[in-house]
């Protein structure tokens, strides 16, 4: 009975050392399939990684051109405010301008309108001074004729018996006739200046305003 109780011990230790080296290659096995399962999430993890590297600089990218569109639209907006800036002030500026010509269009037609009313004043002065003058006219040559007749009568008395007398009845006749038709030549004159200062001057004067 002795001599079994080492093979048993040793017997004993040697399936204990068995049993701790399954069970190491148990734990290895466990930790290599640990390892492969973290190598396999490490990969996952990396291209992951990648995808979130490669997203983030596409989301660079979109965004530098969110802001370039942005500094543009900024630009525009800017140069609108300008160019509506300057598009009131030159709506001002006509307005004004506008302003002015109106009133300047206003001062002219009262001056106008101030002009025809002198205009017309004067055209009853002409008038009222061309009546008096054709009636001072017709009474001095009424008074001519008369003195020129009676004149004309005493030499006629004087030298109807001679041929001088003669001649000088012809040329009093001439001169009756041609007294006679420089009046009539006058009158017609007094009335075409008077026709023309009715009806002509103011027409023309108001059209020469009107042009203007």
């Amino acid at each position: 009975m002795a001599p079994s109780v080492p093979r048993t011990r040793a017997a004993a230790a040697l399936r204990m050392k068995q049993i701790t080296l399954d069970n190491q290659d148990c734990t290895i096995r466990r930790l290599r399939a640990q390892l492969a399962t973290e190598r396999r999430e490490l990969a996952t993890t990396k291209k992951e990684l990648g995808d979130t590297q490669v997203a983030l600089e596409a989301s660079h990218k979109v965004i530098a051109g969110l802001t370039e569109i942005g500094l543009s639209i900024s630009k525009k907006i800017e140069r609108m405010k300008v160019n509506k800036q300057k598009v009131r002030a030159n709506h001002v500026e006509c307005h004004q301008k506008f302003q002015a010509r109106i009133h300047e269009a206003e001062d002219s037609m009262q001056a106008q309108h101030l002009l025809i009313e002198a205009l017309v004043d004067e055209k009853d002065i002409l008038l009222q001074t061309i009546h008096g003058t054709k009636k001072n006219i017709s009474r001095k040559k009424l008074i001519a004729q008369r003195r020129e007749a009676a004149i004309s009568v005493q030499q006629l008395v004087q030298y109807k018996d001679s041929a001088v007398g003669l001649v000088f009845i012809e040329s009093a006749v001439e001169l009756a006739m041609e007294t006679s038709r420089v009046e009539s030549v006058v009158r017609n004159q007094a009335r075409a200046k008077l026709n023309q200062l009715e009806h002509g001057e103011p027409a023309g004067t108001m059209t020469t305003n009107c042009k203007r």
